[in-house]
């Protein structure tokens, strides 16, 4: 069906396809359509076909029917012979089976092609993507250690120094602190000699 009747689609007659895509009346574009005003000639430009070109509708015409005149003769009446053919215009005749090698093209360019690239991602993604993670996760670790042990001796180190100080001072100051008042008339006069022997 389409085979007959898609073929009048681009036909310069009657064109309902030309029609229903403009939404325009199909009118096939002439000498006279391109006088009138510079409005004039965009909307016509828009709203005609181009021109109608017979030759090249008779030459594509006869070609399709030489086509399948000489289909007929080697296929159906087997007035030519088709290893005749096959064998004079083997280049040709390979060419066609092998479709183009565009099988063959195309397992190249997407199989074989797309295989290097993606082991080329595979490479990168597991030497430089992961590599880069792994780097950052190790001088993650290594920074935690150097903040723990920082944190661990130096810090805590001096927090606990001091608090070391203040209990050594205090215990030293708790032995002067008796609460009896000979000790500590005692340690006024101890003062007062040392200050008189120094003078």
């Amino acid at each position: 069906f389409f085979a007959v009747t898609c073929g009048w689609i681009g036909t310069p007659w009657k064109n309902r396809f030309h029609e229903l895509v403009n939404f325009t009346p199909f009118q096939p574009a002439a000498a006279e359509h391109a006088a009138g005003s510079a409005h004039e000639t965009l909307h016509a430009a828009a709203a005609h076909a181009p021109a109608v070109h017979y030759d090249v509708m008779i030459i594509s015409s006869l070609i399709a029917l030489a086509g399948i005149l000489i289909a007929a003769l080697v296929y159906h009446y087997r007035i030519v012979s088709r290893e005749k053919i096959r064998s004079s215009l083997r280049p040709i005749h390979t060419l066609l089976t092998n479709k183009y090698y565009m099988d063959e093209i195309a397992a190249f360019l997407f199989l074989r092609c797309g295989f290097i690239f993606i082991s080329a991602l595979k490479w990168f993604d597991n030497n430089v993507v992961d590599g880069l993670v792994n780097l950052v996760g190790w001088l993650g670790v290594v920074w935690s250690a150097i903040e723990g042990w920082t944190d661990k001796w130096i810090v805590d180190g001096l927090v606990n120094l001091v608090g070391a100080a203040v209990r050594a001072a205090g215990a030293a100051a708790r032995r002067f602190q008796t609460g009896y008042l000979q000790n500590y008339a005692l340690a006024v006069l101890i003062g007062v000699l040392l200050i008189l022997l120094l003078k």
